[in-house]
């Protein structure tokens, strides 16, 4: 009877680790249907490609995230922005974006436009995915 009660304490607590793992990996996961540039990076980047669009959040609007990754599934302009998580920026970062012609207050989420190596234009007062999508519809005109 011991063997039995030992066996199912035993897989319980196994079921709830594993959920609680399971939490964890969800709450930590990137975007992984975006290219993540490191701030460090990012210069060298838009030099690169000189035109692009940057996608800056903390990703903790699981919706948003959601219905973004399902908006730029079917879209090629995904090939053309870039992610930057914004729990890995320093303070400076906001500065740093002055060289590229613009300065952005950022909030959670961001979205810019850089064409020929400047901002274009950007969004920092983003509620919800019609806002992307009208951001990206301006872009791809």
């Amino acid at each position: 009877m011991k063997k039995y009660l030992l066996a199912i304490i035993i897989s319980v607590i196994t079921v709830v680790l594993v959920f609680g793992l399971m939490n964890i990996y969800n709450s930590n996961k990137k975007l992984v249907f975006l290219t993540e540039v490191k701030q460090a990076d990012l210069g060298q980047f838009i030099t690169e490609k000189n035109d692009i669009i940057i996608y800056l959040t903390k990703n903790n609007n699981k919706e948003l995230t959601k219905s973004l990754e399902e908006y730029l599934e079917n879209n090629e302009i995904k090939n053309n922005i870039i992610y930057i998580d914004l729990n890995a920026v320093d303070k400076n970062f906001e500065n740093e974006l002055e060289q590229y012609g613009a300065s952005i207050k950022l909030n959670d989420p961001t979205i810019i436009n850089i064409v020929n190596g400047k901002v274009a234009n950007y969004d920092n007062n983003i509620e919800g995915i019609e806002e992307i999508k009208e951001f990206l519809e301006d872009y791809s005109e």
